[in-house]
């Protein structure tokens, strides 16, 4: 609970940060790019790096794969008024607020889990849902947790690696304060069966199928956790590219980031 209440604080200020003018859209856009290309592959990094290499590793991202598989089946046969609320509910946040609310329940080794998850679910919305190519795939992150596994068994000199460590440190605050820039408070009733799919049935089918597969407990609880995150934030983009009402799609992701506090707490006293 007290990791919670930290990214709460931290959500907040990133908002008050907007509302008193200290970050202006230029910052907050500067600060998500270093994340995003900086911070996120060397937490990435180090979490591949300093895991113990797990077989469980294949079923967690096998297991993301048949979500989404699910998901993208329920996306093509939902009339046209529901697609968004399909779309809003299977694009997790798995990244910017997943890798830091699994670190701090968990440690490095959830971490690990959570960034194969993470992976695993970029590379699902890019190929299936966006229906692009490979080479879309290749994120930072990706790119960093692929080196933090080339380079497992290679002895990184100390300093390289305190660098590494000390950008990794920087993620968690970093990101949860652009997260909380980007929030505006507008409810609309009409998110709310999104909020359903994404706080409730995904991560109930989660749970299922990481039971079905037999994975270990720590598993199961970053699989459950990773698909309850709020819808992510470059959904907006996505759906655009969709053809989807990205008015809709932005309001969910608010919503859901503002909401997800309820979602935390529910899931984490379950598993």
């Amino acid at each position: 609970m007290d990791s919670i209440i930290t990214f709460l604080i931290l959500l907040v200020l990133g908002y008050l940060l907007k509302i008193i003018g200290f970050l202006s859209q230029a910052d907050a856009d500067t600060l998500r790019k270093f994340v995003f290309n900086v911070c996120l592959p060397c937490m990435a990094f180090q979490a591949m790096y300093s895991s113990t290499f797990n077989s469980s590793f294949f079923l967690i991202a096998a297991l993301v794969g048949l979500l989404h598989i699910v998901g993208y089946v329920s996306f093509r046969l939902s009339k046209k008024s529901l697609k968004e609320v399909v779309f809003a509910g299977w694009a997790g946040n798995t990244a910017f607020m997943g890798y830091p609310v699994v670190e701090g329940l968990f440690g490095a080794e959830g971490l690990s889990r959570a960034v194969v998850f993470d992976q695993s679910n970029t590379i699902m919305v890019i190929l299936l849902w966006l229906q692009k190519g490979m080479k879309s795939v290749f994120s930072p992150p990706l790119v960093g947790a692929m080196l933090g596994l080339l380079l497992k068994f290679v002895k990184i000199p100390t300093p390289f690696m305190d660098v590494i460590s000390m950008l990794a440190k920087t993620t968690s605050p970093l990101a949860m304060i652009y997260t909380g820039y980007i929030l505006t408070l507008e409810w609309d009733y009409r998110v709310i069966p999104a909020l359903l799919v994404k706080f409730f049935i995904l991560p109930a089918l989660a749970w299922g199928f990481s039971s079905l597969m037999g994975l270990p407990l720590i598993d199961q609880s970053v699989v459950i956790l990773q698909s309850s995150m709020p819808t992510m934030v470059v959904s907006t983009i996505y759906g655009e590219q969709m053809g989807l009402d990205t008015s809709f799609i932005s309001k969910a992701v608010v919503l859901s980031t503002v909401l997800y506090p309820l979602s935390f707490v529910l899931w984490t006293g379950l598993i």
